[in-house]
Order: structure tokens, then C-alpha cells, then sequence
């Protein structure tokens, strides 16, 4: 691999570790608070509803994902497999966080005059699409590409 096939490809290996770790780091929190109904979680995300539980429930399942696929990105084996989904991962997460500015009214605990989720949203959107970007960038220098699998039916042979 050439020097610069190889550096992209690095960048690309420490942006989605960097991405899902971020996603581990922030989630972990904001879970917890959800679950426990903290008193924060509660000016932020608004009273206990069904609604929220399913929020929650969608924070739960980004974060078990994230963290899968972070053990998972550090195994030779099941590397690019892992980074693949991550990035389809991070497509789902940039385009629900760049919309929270759009749609978001009120959250705004005393003393700030926006929502911190909104700016966390809008700020892990910005590394997720970084990331999206280097690592689509170094597929395609690389000549990857996705490829359908065909499985013939049963009737068909």
C-alpha cells in the first residue's frame, strides 16, 4: 500500500474509533440519567413520558451498538466489517442530530440560553461527518467497493 493509501487509511482506523468512543462517552451519562429519571435529564429531555423511555431505549441501543462495534474495530478479523457499520451508524446519527437544532424547542436549564443536547447533537454531527468523510475518501482510494451478494433460490436450481 503507498504511503498515502496508508495514512488515509490509518486516519480513517483513529476517526472511527474516535467517533464510537465519543458516542461510549457521552451515552454512558445520558443513560444513566434518562433510566434514573435525574432531575437534569428532566429539564433537558422534559418529564418521564413514553416518549422519552423511547428515547432512552434509542440512546440504549446507539450505545450498546457503539460499543460493540469499538471492540469490535480492534479485532483484525472483524475490523473492516465493524468500521462499515460504524459508518452507516454515523450516517443515521449525523442526519437525527443536525435536525435536533431544527425541531428542539425549550430544555434550557437555568442560566443557559439553548439546549446542551442540541450542542452536543450538532457537535458529534460535525465529527461523525469528518469521519464519514475520511473514511468513504480512503474506501475509495482503496478501490473498495460495496458489492451485492446473490443468493440463488431454491426453486432456481
Amino acid at each position: 500500500m503507498a504511503p498515502r493509501l496508508a495514512a488515509c487509511a490509518s486516519k480513517s482506523r483513529v476517526l472511527i474509533r474516535l467517533s464510537l468512543t465519543v458516542n461510549v462517552v457521552v451515552l454512558i451519562p445520558v443513560v444513566a440519567g434518562l433510566f434514573a429519571d435525574a432531575d437534569r435529564a428532566t429539564v433537558v429531555f422534559g418529564m418521564r413520558s413514553p416518549a422519552r423511555d423511547i428515547l432512552a431505549c434509542i440512546y440504549t441501543a446507539i450505545l450498546v451498538v457503539s460499543l460493540a462495534l469499538l471492540l469490535a474495530t480492534h479485532i483484525e478479523a472483524t475490523h473492516e466489517v465493524a468500521a462499515i457499520m460504524a459508518l452507516g451508524l454515523f450516517m443515521v446519527q449525523i442526519f437525527y442530530k443536525l435536525l435536533t437544532p431544527i425541531m428542539v424547542i425549550g430544555g434550557k436549564p437555568h442560566g443557559l440560553p439553548f439546549n446542551p443536547v442540541v450542542l452536543s447533537n450538532v457537535g458529534i454531527a460535525a465529527l461523525h461527518s469528518v469521519t464519514l468523510f475520511v473514511s468513504l475518501k480512503a474506501r475509495h482510494e482503496r478501490g473498495i467497493r460495496s458489492q451485492a451478494v446473490v443468493v440463488a433460490h431454491p426453486s432456481d436450481t
